[in-house]
């Protein structure tokens, strides 16, 4: 009965975690990551609502690359693209003063993918740096 219970536990436990790693939609990304640049670069609610249309076009377009038929290198080209262009687009919305602290925070976070990733010696050709 003991090893019934412990196995349960188990598989409810192993059940939980592929709970976990379900991909959030592409509004739950945007919303996320809106959310943090407001934090982080104090968006007027303007500026958040127009990030917020970018954040959310940028990923539907990953899940567009994502769910296509491309070799690893192709999807990491177009992800690459998406990712410029998005940059591009966000330069009109951001101040110079938030486009600083835009690149700053990107930075930081491409350090602790990398650091957090076993990437740590930063030639990580996947990296994005658009978070």
């Amino acid at each position: 009965m003991l090893c019934l219970t412990i196995l349960g536990g188990g598989i409810n436990f192993a059940h939980a975690q592929n709970k976990t790693k379900e991909r959030p939609s592409s509004e739950e990304m945007a919303t996320k990551r809106t959310d943090k640049l407001t934090e982080v670069l104090s968006l007027t609610d303007s500026q958040k609502d127009e990030v917020y249309n970018l954040i959310l076009a940028q990923a539907q377009d990953k899940e567009k690359v994502n769910n296509t038929k491309l070799t690893q290198d192709e999807r990491h080209a177009a992800m690459k693209e998406l990712h410029q262009a998005f940059d591009a687009k966000l330069k009109n919305v951001l101040t110079a003063e938030q486009l600083t602290a835009y690149e700053t925070h990107k930075a930081e976070m491409k350090k602790n993918k990398h650091g957090h990733s076993g990437h740590g010696n930063g030639n990580c050709k996947h990296s994005s740096g658009t978070e």
